[in-house]
């Protein structure tokens, strides 16, 4: 029986461990596994054939050993251990077919669900890696995902081979099973967002893109990557509502002032071009402004809309601002020059219109510019400062003959609004001494 027999394998595997000879047991023990086997003693087959095949493996002898794993699996193709330390000795050795050949076998003899699979993956692994053949590791992941939809190391290493190869149209099918079943969180999040990348870049299928841009955001809203997806896919297609929506979504989780400004800038156009929604771009460009003070399209797009909205104290801030901002002097006069015609004109403040229109007069400027300010200075009853701005536009006066009528128009003034013909009287003299033949100075 076995178990007589183990005991007596055992006393002299120690006897021969001691004394060095375990090659001599080794080949008694092969004697009489022939003779074992001739007599059709299965049982002690399998016995002496797994003894040997440990030994042999133990004196390094490994094609030894695997001759008596082959005698094993020939009596019993079920023999796990049998077949498992076959898998070990093709692995050290790289014999990448027959490996995946005993692990198949493996495959078939376990009962354990699990195990079977992870077992299957690995050839499927090894049809890959080692030995190139991409059909038949499909073939081998696509059913085992068959049976178990929910198998993660199948789907990895069938969407890593479909990825490989480029196949996108099957990627996107099993990336899209394994997404169902994911829990919410980031990981869903993530393979939502890379199921749309694929449709995008490599199927060009914006419609499925947008699904699982949007998935992603359904799990978290300010997933940035999937909104500035959806971003390019609603800009392509012109879906305005769309894209509306996503840029005012970036907005809301925007951390830089820059990262701000750029999307209100692009937002207030939508308003206003697509919209037609002024308030709103009044409202997006007013945001811009607070961010940067300095933004000369922001407020160049403010003035022009406070001004069709007649949003007129609004309106000469800006202009004001702009007039600070700008180096140019004449546009800093046109600015300014508005801005005192709306405080007169429209807000009817008659101080602040003075105000306004004396800041002007100290910049100087053209001699139609300063009699513009003249008379706007007369109006308001300004007859000091107007007469300020007489004298400036004569010091700035090159031409003789346009000097002469200026201290004309001086004298008048001096003597019909200002009632002092004293003063009136040395203006005259003054341009007599200039043009002493001048009819109108006589």
């Amino acid at each position: 029986g076995t178990d007589r027999d183990d005991a007596i394998i055992r006393s002299m595997e120690t006897l021969a461990q001691k004394s060095g000879r375990m090659a001599e047991l080794a080949q008694i023990a092969a004697n009489a596994a022939v003779v074992a086997e001739q007599n059709g003693n299965a049982a002690l087959c399998r016995f002496l054939y797994g003894k040997l095949g440990r030994w042999y493996e133990a004196m390094n002898q490994a094609a030894y050993a695997l001759q008596c794993y082959q005698k094993l699996v020939a009596l019993d193709p079920s023999d796990v251990d049998a077949l498992e330390a076959m898998a070990v000795i093709y692995r050290s050795a790289q014999q990448w077919i027959e490996l995946s050949q005993v692990l198949a076998q493996r495959a078939e003899a376990e009962s354990l669900p699990e195990t079977r699979r992870d077992l299957q993956c690995e050839v499927a692994q090894i049809y890959w890696e080692r030995l190139s053949e991409v059909n038949e590791s499909k073939r081998i992941l696509t059913g085992i995902l068959a049976d178990d939809p929910g198998c993660a190391r199948a789907a990895t290493l069938l969407t890593r081979i479909l990825e490989k190869i480029g196949d996108y149209a099957n990627l996107v099918e099993i990336l899209g099973r394994a997404v169902t079943s994911m829990e919410k969180g980031p990981d869903r999040v993530s393979e939502h967002f890379r199921l749309a990348e694929i449709y995008e870049v490599r199927l060009q299928d914006v419609k499925n893109a947008a699904v699982h841009y949007r998935a992603a955001l359904d799990i978290d809203g300010g997933h940035l990557d999937s909104l500035k997806g959806l971003e390019r896919i609603y800009a392509m297609t012109d879906n305005f509502a769309g894209l509306r929506e996503v840029l005012e979504s970036q907005l809301a989780i925007a951390v830089t002032a820059k990262q701000k400004i750029a999307l209100l800038e692009r937002l207030a156009k939508m308003y206003e071009e697509e919209f037609k929604d002024v308030d709103l771009a009044i409202d997006a460009y007013r945001s811009i402004v607070k961010l940067d003070d300095e933004n000369s399209g922001a407020l160049l797009a403010l003035t022009r809309h406070l001004r069709k909205q007649k949003l007129f104290d609004e309106l000469v801030e800006v202009l004001k601002r702009r007039a600070d901002l700008t180096d140019r002097e004449e546009e800093r006069r046109e600015l300014l020059s508005e801005r005192a015609q709306i405080f007169k004109e429209e807000l009817k403040d008659a101080e602040l219109a003075t105000k306004a229109i004396n800041e002007l007069a100290a910049l100087g400027g053209s001699g139609s510019a300063l009699a513009q300010i003249v008379r706007s200075q007369i109006e308001l009853g300004e007859f000091a400062a107007a007469e300020a701005t007489y004298r400036k536009m004569l010091d700035e006066e090159k031409d003789a003959e346009q000097k002469v009528g200026l201290l004309i128009e001086l004298a008048a003034f001096q003597s019909e609004k200002l009632h002092n013909l004293a003063a009136s009287e040395t203006t005259l003299n003054e341009a007599r001494d200039m043009a002493p033949q001048n009819e109108d100075v006589l």
